[in-house]
């Protein structure tokens, strides 16, 4: 990836509220729940897309997606991996977040390659 969309990808995995395993438990089942992530800080692409939608399955897990209408729903809650209550949070789940426009967005063009020396002999 270009390393602007692995900032972007990254910063979408990055939530700006506590959220641990009590959290979770209670969210409302059956429809998501939208938390901020840092990737709304960037301003950079459609609103519904900065932002993470959780949402709660039976025994305590949860389900991972970008809020936009067409994203992926993929990554699902493995473990709290350390909480520090109403400090910071760490949990590891099981694949990435992507947002639809983080990889289908154009990219800038490179900038064109030098010539190559020709050989002089």
């Amino acid at each position: 990836l270009p390393r602007a969309a692995l900032v972007e990808l990254l910063s979408v995995h990055v939530v700006l509220d506590y959220i641990d395993a009590a959290k979770i438990a209670a969210l409302p089942r059956g429809r998501p729940t939208v938390s901020t992530t840092l990737f709304q800080t960037t301003g950079n692409v459609c609103r519904r897309t900065r932002f993470l939608a959780i949402t709660p399955t039976a025994k305590g897990g949860a389900v991972f997606a970008s809020a936009a209408l067409s994203a992926l729903v993929n990554a699902t809650l493995k473990r709290v991996v350390a909480a520090v209550p109403y400090n910071i949070f760490v949990l590891q789940i099981s694949n990435f977040v992507v947002p639809p426009s983080v990889l289908t967005r154009p990219r800038p063009a490179l900038p064109p390659s030098p010539p190559l020396p020709r050989d002089k002999g």
